[in-house]
């Protein structure tokens, strides 16, 4: 499961660099729960900080 959220938040973080945020939204409500934890929600960028403050 490490392995699979980690996945996660790279891919978050690679759509905010993008400027996707669009998907970056996506994937941050469907594994909003994992990413509310404080050392998952370290690991993003701070653009993906500012989209998951919005819930």
């Amino acid at each position: 499961m490490a392995g699979n959220i980690t996945t996660i938040i790279t891919k978050i973080n690679k759509a905010c660099d993008d400027l996707d945020f669009v998907s970056a939204r996506v994937l941050i409500e469907t594994n909003l729960l994992k990413l509310s934890e404080a050392k998952q929600y370290r690991l993003l960028n701070s653009n993906g900080r500012v989209l998951i403050k919005q819930y």
